[in-house]
């Protein structure tokens, strides 16, 4: 049986993440930008330039993937009055729709560029059809879904509201509170710099956070809280959840009618974007031709640095949230990305992470299951001679790589087994 397919969208937190979401198969991306020093956006510091927003746009539009701009912050008034003229730039820069949040922020949207679509973030805790429906009576045309929906509820939603779509995040970090709104971090990550207020963006994620039982007459000595007996070793960050990952659950996440699949990961390395992104195209892909997911889909979404998974609400069980370490599960280490290929054989790498030629490399490339590589040779090229060189281990150097296969084309990216 084949199904609809849905719309991937991927993450851009930078113009680099934007190229690689765009040729490791995303149909659209999601991104902020600042513009004139403002910016709406939920990923503090994670914003595009103006330049780097027109050549992205640009880049995309070109491979005929969309752009759409997020602006999902809790505005203060001051905020509000500036965005119609935030609008107005981004609008002459083509970009394909807005996520926004805040009703004063929709309705200028709507007021100030009717022709861009607005999709209601999920910050607006959309939970039910009749609050798509009041959103698309106001000129909202897609609703990002709440994360807090099991698969049936977001089914039953798309079957009540068939003309509006809906999106349904299906990987990526998951906060504590309900559509993310939360105000632990304003309380308690203030300081002589301002308060750090999750709503605006600016989250220093308490949740994640290890936390301790203090009596009031035996203050100094630490309980900790678990689950078990054996709490020191299985301890529970009831506040810290796990990641999303519906890779397992992919054909009833496609089968609810969901328009679009968005990867979570703004603030995450382009390396993150590019195989994320990759093994959802993958996946979709062979499930709406009625195959299944194919393996290295799923071998890939543990390659990445990431908490444990858990399919959060989905299938309407409470997530656990019980830990062996609050740290993150990593098998592969982002070592490089070809930048161009060479008429000798060789290609330019530029390096991001410290590697040997004796590690155990793999090549991973749009459209392409990931394959071992063994380096032959590589050379220094950012000196003023070209230097043989065993040991990269200068951040963002440049090196002429030769392999011991070929194919490898530009923008491939070169990674190290752990």
């Amino acid at each position: 049986m084949t199904y609809k397919k849905p719309e991937l969208l991927s993450p851009a937190g930078d113009l680099e993440s934007l190229k690689l979401a765009v040729l490791y198969g995303a149909d659209a991306v999601y991104c902020s930008a600042s513009l004139d020093n403002a910016a709406y956006s939920m990923r503090y510091g994670k914003s595009l330039s103006e330049p780097d927003l027109r050549e992205g746009i640009s880049f995309a539009h070109e491979r005929g993937v969309r752009v759409y701009l997020a602006c999902n912050t809790v505005p203060t008034t001051a905020e509000a009055d500036a965005f119609p003229h935030y609008l107005e730039r981004a609008s002459a820069l083509g970009i394909d729709g807005i996520i926004a949040a805040d009703l004063g922020i929709i309705a200028a949207c709507r007021k100030y560029a009717p022709h861009i679509p607005v999709h209601a973030s999920t910050q607006a805790g959309v939970t039910n059809a009749a609050a798509v429906t009041a959103l698309s009576d106001i000129g909202v045309s897609r609703a990002v879904l709440a994360r807090e929906l099991t698969l049936a509820e977001v089914a039953e939603i798309k079957r009540r509201c068939p003309n509006v779509e809906v999106e349904l995040f299906v990987h990526g970090a998951m906060c504590m509170s309900f559509s993310g709104r939360c105000l632990l971090s304003a309380y308690m990550a203030s300081g002589e710099n301002g308060t750090r207020n999750a709503n605006r963006g600016e989250c220093a994620q308490p949740c994640r956070w290890r936390y301790y039982l203090v009596e009031e007459h035996r203050r100094g000595e630490f309980l900790e809280i678990g689950e078990n007996a054996s709490a020191k070793f299985d301890s529970s960050y009831i506040l810290n959840a796990k990641d999303l990952c519906l890779m397992p659950h992919l054909r009833d996440v496609i089968m609810t009618g969901a328009d679009c699949l968005k990867i979570e990961g703004r603030a995450k390395s382009c390396y993150y974007t590019a195989v994320i992104t990759a093994a959802y195209r993958a996946a979709i892909d062979a499930v709406c031709a009625g195959g299944d997911v194919p393996q290295y889909a799923t071998h890939e979404v543990n390659s990445v640095s990431h908490r444990e998974y858990s399919c959060g609400f989905a299938l309407g069980d409470i997530p656990a949230q019980i830990y062996g370490t609050s740290g993150y599960v990593r098998e592969r280490d982002f070592v490089g990305v070809v930048l161009s290929c060479e008429n000798d054989g060789s290609v330019l790498l530029r390096q991001r992470n410290y590697f040997t030629l004796s590690d155990s490399l793999e090549i991973m490339s749009p459209a392409k299951p990931a394959y071992a590589v063994k380096i032959l040779r590589m050379t220094d090229t950012d000196g003023t001679k070209s230097e043989e060189v065993t040991v990269a281990n200068k951040a963002n150097q440049h090196l002429r790589v030769w392999f011991d296969t070929g194919g490898i084309g530009e923008n491939s990216i070169l990674r190290k087994v752990l």
